[in-house]
């Protein structure tokens, strides 16, 4: 069994050099492949294009081995409008194919930083926004540097795509220069200090429990600012007049009030709501 396994792999591998070794005669044709037409990030055009370039002159005469496939693969990887590219040989009867596989950019966010707007992907990609771009995506405001890239906002995108109550909620968001995550709800006037991107299902539940305890029941202009920035507690800062904290709270599930301090009234909360 164990001859046979090795007679199997070694007549496998002796075909692939044999055609290998053949390829050298036969003409070496561009294959450019689409992994999803209907992204219009890239066109069929654009991709035949952008792999056309990155090819050396005169490839299809020059042995397969002096191709080098990771400098083309990286040369597309580079383009901003592309967000992977793979690159291989197929080998045929009568010719090799040079396969590049493109899939185009699928941006998670735009960003705005004061000099013109980019979409970024979820690795930070950039793509320069322009008329020919639209996309729905959450739209951020911020300054990103080499401190502070473009994926720092990533992992609050992604939970937005994840729960669509909360991503219905959101309008915009900007990152402030220390890092807190402001963001701009669709609902009421507060703005919502996110803080950082850390423990983010337990924000959004007590951003979650500011809206229906206590704006809902306190009145949508209320408050200027709602932070959750900090752990186990609800911040809630006064349209006019000095901040405004909650209760602090171990388990945001286990609430059984929350207090204004500056009124010293108390708003009855269910659990589990």
């Amino acid at each position: 069994m164990f001859l046979s396994i090795i007679l199997v792999g070694y007549a496998v591998a002796a075909i692939v050099f044999t055609q290998m070794m053949s390829a050298g005669d036969k003409p070496c044709r561009l294959d450019v492949v689409l992994a999803d037409p209907s992204n219009k990030f890239v066109t069929e055009q654009e991709a035949w294009q952008n792999a056309r370039v990155a090819l050396p002159d005169g490839f299809t005469r020059m042995p397969l081995d002096s191709i080098d496939l990771q400098a083309v693969e990286d040369a597309l990887n580079d383009i901003d409008n592309i967000e992977q590219a793979n690159v291989y040989f197929v080998y045929r009867a009568d010719s090799v194919f040079l396969r590049a596989e493109v899939s185009a950019m699928r941006p998670v966010a735009r960003v705005f930083d004061g000099a013109g707007s980019y979409y970024i992907n979820r690795q930070g990609k950039r793509l320069t926004a322009n008329y020919r771009y639209k996309v729905d995506v959450p739209v951020v405001v911020a300054r990103f540097n080499d401190r502070r890239k473009p994926t720092y906002i990533i992992p609050l995108v992604n939970y937005m795509n994840y729960d669509n109550r909360f991503n219905s909620l959101v309008t915009s968001m900007e990152v402030e220069p220390d890092g807190d995550i402001i963001i701009y709800p669709m609902v009421a006037n507060a703005r919502i200090n996110f803080g950082d991107t850390t423990n983010i299902k337990d924000k959004v539940h007590r951003i979650m429990l500011a809206y229906h305890r206590i704006l809902g029941k306190r009145g949508w202009d209320l408050y200027d600012t709602i932070s959750v920035k900090f752990d186990n507690q609800i911040v809630a800062h006064r349209r006019s007049g000095p901040p405004v904290y909650s209760s602090h709270f171990a388990d945001a599930d286990d609430i059984d009030e929350i207090v204004d301090f500056n009124y010293m009234d108390t708003i009855q909360v269910t659990t589990g709501e």
